[in-house]
């Protein structure tokens, strides 16, 4: 199969919601490719978005700032790793200042 028609399969599977096997064809691709591949930065896009989806953030920003590694200045990338950041800050705002903690939620005696 042609590197092509791996990453377009790859990208037919996130759209029909099945990331693991997304991120199974996509991993391979990236541990196989040379620094220089052409369609490299493509994977780790794709690769973080399946790890966005799969609110594993972390990874997702670790592909982000990989293809800015390899070209400073990609808008996608720069776009995408601002976009989970705002997640992780509306995750931790909430958290924090959430009034309520699990003592709350038990009967009192």
């Amino acid at each position: 199969m042609s590197d092509n028609n791996i990453i377009e399969r790859a990208r037919n599977l996130f759209e029909e919601n099945l990331y693991n096997d997304c991120l199974e064809i996509v991993s391979d691709y990236i541990n196989a490719a040379p620094d220089n591949d052409s369609d490299l930065i493509e994977c780790l896009l794709l690769r973080g978005d399946v790890y966005r989806k799969l609110a594993k953030f972390g990874d997702a920003l670790r592909d982000y700032r990989s293809v800015i590694q390899i070209d400073k200045d990609n808008t996608v990338a720069q776009t995408k790793i601002g976009m989970v950041e705002n997640i992780l800050s509306i995750e931790n705002t909430f958290y924090y200042e959430n009034p309520y903690t699990d003592l709350d939620l038990l009967p009192e005696m």
